[in-house]
């Protein structure tokens, strides 16, 4: 028969076994120590009344053979262990006699009449020294075609009257010794086994008290209803009030669950289903409800006839109300995240207004002409400035939306997957950072490689705005040098992927700011590098689309961003791509005065002065804005 069902239970949920920790049954003996020291005193006793059964065997065949010197060795394992003795005066002469140690095998005895005078023994230690021994005989003990161990008559001078009849006697007595020392040895091994059994159940019962578990078995033949101790302690119940019956155990539970448990019982035995269900139960003793899980099923004989109903009963109580704490801390953590992205919704709906007249105020002063060289640098600052202010709200608004999606649960939240010509996106990207690359005399260029095939299932808005972000960072901090992006088809653990560098040639970073450059935990140490929020914004997404980021840099020497995600090729448009390198074209733009030279002018194309004007009324709730437009008209020639 296999193993119970409830210590496979034990097994697969890793709980304590009956050979429960040492230490533990040790830290708990005091409830236990009278019963087992009862226990092993008698098991002590049980030995050494078979040493005292040995050696009167060895009296009685040291009477009956006039031999002064017998001894009795028995198997332990391996090795031959004196059992019984009489006639030494010492047991350390018996480790000099080597006569024994021999393969015994059942009826075939050792007679050395005189071993000074036997070539094969003569130099033996007992024979030189110690007991000094001449005559020596000894008959193996068998039972049940067993061999225990053997019988040794011995004496210190030689002797040649053991005659065979002698030997046949010595044979017949030998079998009975064995006999009598068998029935005595299962007896003290029985002991020891029990005595076993019973310190087992006591570690398994401390490990049920400590752990909140207990089982119960129910005999299929005999209806018979056992409980371990740790269930009755679950229970709230007592083994000397209360005894389990078939009839009465579902009293236990409630009259709502009573059904439940008889459906899951039923099929356990009828289909042999394990089950395994939660209830509350009112704990008699104190009347306080407990979380209770059962999980149980049919335990078979070697035939494959069902022989009990056994369950494994678990406290959870404490369990479930961490997990109920757990719940509630997240729920709360969720209504201030919402709280928090409510708050950042409508301080960006408020900035928006004065933070878009600051930016047109700003190109209108910065598309005026100004004597003053200083005049025009305050101007191109200031619409540095309010460009940066409002890439900082966008950014924030960025952060806290990713943010708050792990917490939803939501590892792609707002992503839609399309079908994406990734060559078209990227050059979309690198052609959008032209004029900026083009002011700071840098070069631009993006290289594909196996992209034969370059349409992809995934979401082009996130992929766009991490490019965007990379590509942005490489030219801030790139004069007079090279910007490449590549992007490449991979395979990574079997699985299609999207890798995208960019690599260039400018100022390059510290190890140190390497380490905490995407965190953006550093973010007085990001804004003084000039990074922002955008390479943190940047993992964030990528991370929300399973994929990994990271940088290779060296101060002085550039950096090469890079990013991995797994998407899924797909088959589009057959377009067979040109180049596998792509170079961004120069910007077609008139000429611009030096101090707008730097790419953060926004133009645009004025009218012609001598069109006819255009009549308009500019209409908006805010003054500011209707003043914002009205300057905008009257640049634009539009009569008002």
């Amino acid at each position: 028969m296999g193993k119970p069902f409830w210590l496979t239970f034990l097994y697969q949920e890793g709980l304590p076994m009956p050979q429960f920790a040492e230490d533990t049954a040790l830290a708990h003996a005091s409830a236990h120590q009278k019963g087992d020291a009862k226990a092993q005193a008698k098991v002590q006793e049980r030995e050494l009344e078979f040493g005292r059964i040995c050696k009167s065997v060895c009296e009685l065949a040291a009477g009956l053979f006039d031999t002064p010197l017998a001894i009795i060795k028995l198997y332990e394992g391996n090795q031959l262990v004196v059992k019984g003795t009489t006639g030494f005066s010492s047991e350390t002469l018996l480790d000099d006699i080597s006569f024994c140690q021999r393969k015994l095998i059942p009826g075939e005895p050792l007679l050395i009449p005189d071993a000074t005078a036997d070539a094969r023994y003569f130099l033996e230690a007992a024979v030189l020294n110690g007991p000094k021994l001449r005559f020596y005989v000894d008959m193996p003990l068998v039972s049940d075609g067993v061999v225990l161990g053997v019988l040794i008559l011995s004496e210190r001078q030689p002797r040649h009257d053991f005659t065979a009849q002698k030997m046949a006697l010595f044979r017949q007595f030998a079998n009975n010794a064995a006999t009598t020392i068998a029935l005595a040895q299962n007896t003290v091994e029985r002991s020891d086994i029990l005595f076993e059994l019973k310190s087992n159940q006591i570690r398994f019962d401390l490990a049920q008290d400590m752990t909140g578990i207990g089982h119960w078995s129910i005999d299929l033949k005999t209806r018979e209803v056992t409980w371990s101790k740790g269930l009755y302690a679950i229970y709230g119940l007592s083994p000397k009030s209360y005894k389990p019956r078939v009839a009465t155990q579902l009293d236990i539970y409630e009259q709502a669950d009573q059904q439940l448990i008889i459906d899951k019982f039923q099929r356990a035995v009828n289909y042999g289903e394990d089950f395994d269900f939660n209830v509350e139960i009112l704990r008699r003793k104190d009347k306080v409800t407990r979380n209770i899980r059962t999980k149980g099923g049919v335990e078979y004989d070697d035939k494959g006839t069902a022989i009990r109903l056994c369950g494994v009963v678990r406290d959870i109580t404490e369990g479930v109300s961490d997990q109920e704490e757990l719940i509630r801390a997240r729920m709360a953590a969720e209504d201030i995240n919402d709280a928090k992205n409510s708050f950042l919704t409508h301080i960006t709906n408020e900035l928006k207004t004065p933070l878009n007249n600051i930016l047109g105020y700003a190109r209108l002063l910065n598309e005026q002409r100004h004597e003053n060289p200083d005049i025009a640098a305050y101007t191109t600052n200031l619409l540095k400035s309010a460009k940066a202010l409002q890439s900082l709200v966008k950014d924030t608004v960025d952060v806290s939306s990713l943010e708050a999606a792990p917490m939803r649960g939501d590892d792609h939240a707002h992503s839609v997957e399309e079908s994406v010509n990734v060559v078209n996106l990227v050059k979309d990207v690198v052609n959008q950072f032209a004029a900026q690359a083009q002011a700071s005399q840098t070069k631009l260029t993006a290289h594909f490689v196996d992209c034969d095939n370059p349409y992809a299932r995934l979401d082009s808005m996130r992929l766009r705005q991490v490019v965007q972000n990379l590509l942005s960072n490489a030219c801030k901090f790139t004069r007079g040098g090279l910007i490449n992006v590549t992007a490449s088809q991979v395979t990574i653990d079997n699985a299609p992927w999207l890798r995208i560098s960019v690599r260039d040639t400018g100022v390059g970073m510290s190890e140190d700011q390497s380490l905490t450059l995407f965190s953006g935990s550093d973010i007085t140490a990001n804004r003084k590098s000039g990074n922002g929020l955008g390479l943190s914004i940047s993992k964030a997404i990528v991370d929300l689309l399973g994929g990994h980021i990271g940088v290779v840099s060296r101060q002085g020497e550039g950096s090469n961003f890079w990013f991995e995600i797994p998407v899924q090729w797909v088959d589009g448009p057959a377009k067979a791509i040109e180049n596998t390198q792509f170079i961004a074209p120069r910007p077609m733009r008139a000429p611009i005065d030096p101090v707008r030279a730097s790419g953060a002018v926004n133009e645009y194309v004025r009218p012609n002065a001598q069109a006819s004007a255009a009549r308009s009324a500019p209409v908006d709730d805010d003054r500011i804005n209707r003043e914002y437009l009205k300057a905008l008209l009257q640049d634009m020639k539009l009569d008002l």
